[in-house]
């Protein structure tokens, strides 16, 4: 997680690739994967002074620092790309979306290179309800200690998990609905032969 985080250095130093589109429209983009990644943001500070600077803040907030909300960890940067594939024309697209100093950014592209993936899950969810997931984050001021990527991207990877838990519990309820409308609609087709069928043997003894 980048505690200093500026997408500037993550940018150069983790290769940012910016995506272009296929053209389709929006309504046939779905969320098939999200990545909680972490990318490099270069040796800005010597490592030692980073690790020093890490215990002196440990120190001034009495340990809280590294217990709390993370505290001050390595110079990385944390980041959540969505894999978006389009129905349409089945490209997949990456987007990345990540809170930095100067706020959140919703960017098509993606770091070519990561440190490591803390989380990845495989998802099934429209585009229009990440994004408006991800407006719906709360507009906090970036904050070396207590407001930092790596809370957001948590919270962001997290509250998509539970948009995907209620999409999946709505095709569900849909695919019930489907299947009970279905089952009556083959039950009334059965009456109805069945009717027509006494019809047609009444009429023959007469």
């Amino acid at each position: 997680m980048s505690k200093s985080s500026s997408s500037l250095g993550s940018d150069y130093y983790s290769k940012w690739n910016d995506a272009s589109f296929c053209g389709c429209p929006a309504s046939n983009y779905v969320a098939i994967k999200i990545e909680w990644n972490t990318h490099s943001m270069g040796q800005h500070i010597p490592r030692v002074l980073w690790n020093c600077t890490r215990g002196i803040s440990a120190i001034f907030t009495f340990g809280l620092s590294t217990k709390l909300n993370g505290g001050l960890e390595d110079l990385t940067h944390d980041a959540i790309c969505i894999r978006i594939r389009c129905k349409k024309c089945c490209r997949t697209i990456p987007l990345t979306c990540e809170f930095v100093t100067n706020g959140q950014q919703f960017r098509w592209g993606h770091y070519q290179y990561c440190v490591s993936t803390r989380k990845e899950v495989e998802i099934d969810l429209d585009y229009l309800i990440v994004k408006e997931t991800f407006e719906s984050m709360p507009r906090y001021s970036y904050d070396l200690l207590a407001e930092n990527c790596k809370h957001w991207a948590d919270r962001f990877y997290n509250n998509l998990i539970i948009e995907n838990n209620k999409e999946q519990k709505r095709k569900e309820q849909r695919r019930r609905e489907q299947e009970r409308k279905e089952k009556e609609r083959k039950e009334q087709e059965r009456k109805e032969k069945e009717r027509k069928e006494k019809e047609r043997k009444k009429e023959e003894n007469k």
